[in-house]
């Protein structure tokens, strides 16, 4: 994770240099990440290790099959 804010921190800084930075879907997309991650976490706290397991699988299906589409 250290590895990862650092190589983000010094893209962030390059981006932002460059005037390549668009401030507000940036901050939607972040504030909608931070949203999604806190609810995904109360559900898996909550949720059986078997609705997990088939939830997970489901969403793997659906990625593959986007990935196919696309």
């Amino acid at each position: 994770m250290l590895c990862t804010l650092v190589f983000t921190v010094v893209a962030l800084a390059l981006f932002v240099m460059e005037g390549l930075v668009m401030w507000i879907p940036g901050l939607v997309l972040a504030v909608g990440t931070m949203v999604g991650s806190h609810l995904a976490v109360k559900f898996a706290i909550r949720a059986k290790p078997e609705t997990l397991k088939w939830f997970l699988f489901v969403m793997t299906l659906c990625g593959c099959v986007a990935a196919m589409l696309t």
